[in-house]
């Protein structure tokens, strides 16, 4: 077997990669759940969202994530599949996902603000939603279908119902996360420390704004990790090695 390498790739090589390996998956797995029309029975997978602070290289540990998978886990016939935010947007350009309305329980608590996305979902046609809730829906969908690991976008909060997903959350001390994206983008110690707090801000931002959340809850993801002290393919085996064992867990109990 190829182990999975800390060689950083090229941007342009990297998501190259991402788009390649999102078309096979959707092809494949779309057939599957609707061969010649038909909505075949469903059968659950492993999902996994990835929420991280600014700086803790969660794209490349969520690559190296997915390689691993498509090694190890053996619900995945046709292998993994990475979604950050620019994939789910060329998945909703691109109309990738079928436009179908599925049973959408608001899967926020009744002391929460109410997300009017979710609420509207039932008997709204598709061409009327806003990119906010094509996004939802297309994280939902994904969830569903498996072998998808999302970054971002709040997806722990929209899919905090489906029993299927495995959420994380990456962070870091602030040293380490200057130090990485100094490097990482070939920024000055001032320039980077503008990124982080800009980019963590908006995170945060988004997610109490538009999911009534706070995206730094503990209680919000299965796993924590500082990513600043272990090695990008450490801790995509730490994160794959934890999903495994915790849905052949689940397989069993749901069994007995």
């Amino acid at each position: 077997m190829t182990p999975v390498s800390d060689v950083r790739l090229p941007e342009t090589h990297m998501r190259n990669r991402l788009i390649k390996r999102m078309d096979e998956f959707l092809s494949c797995r779309l057939a599957e759940e609707h061969p010649h029309g038909r909505l075949r029975q469903h059968v659950e997978r492993p999902a996994i969202t990835i929420s991280r602070e600014a700086g803790t290289r969660g794209l490349e540990i969520g690559m190296k994530l997915v390689d691993y998978l498509d090694q190890f886990d053996d619900t995945a016939e046709h292998g993994w599949a990475l979604f950050d935010q620019s994939l789910l947007a060329r998945v909703i350009e691109e109309r990738r996902l079928p436009d179908v309305v599925p049973d959408f329980p608001n899967p926020f608590s009744a002391t929460e603000p109410p997300l009017k996305a979710v609420e509207d979902l039932q008997g709204t046609r598709p061409a009327d939603w806003t990119l906010r809730e094509h996004t939802i829906h297309s994280i939902r969908r994904l969830s569903r279908l498996g072998n998808a690991v999302i970054l971002g976008r709040g997806a722990n909060f929209i899919t905090r119902d489906l029993p299927n997903v495995f959420h994380v959350r990456l962070v870091s001390s602030r040293q380490e996360r200057l130090t990485e994206v100094q490097q990482s983008l070939g920024l000055s110690d001032e320039e980077a420390a503008a990124w982080v707090e800009s980019t963590d801000r908006a995170r945060e931002s988004y997610v109490r704004r538009h999911l009534g959340a706070r995206i730094d809850d503990p209680a919000a993801y299965h796993l924590t990790i500082h990513a600043g002290r272990l090695e990008e393919d450490r801790t995509a085996r730490l994160i794959g090695d934890a999903v495994i064992d915790w849905f052949c867990s689940r397989c069993l109990t749901a069994t007995l």
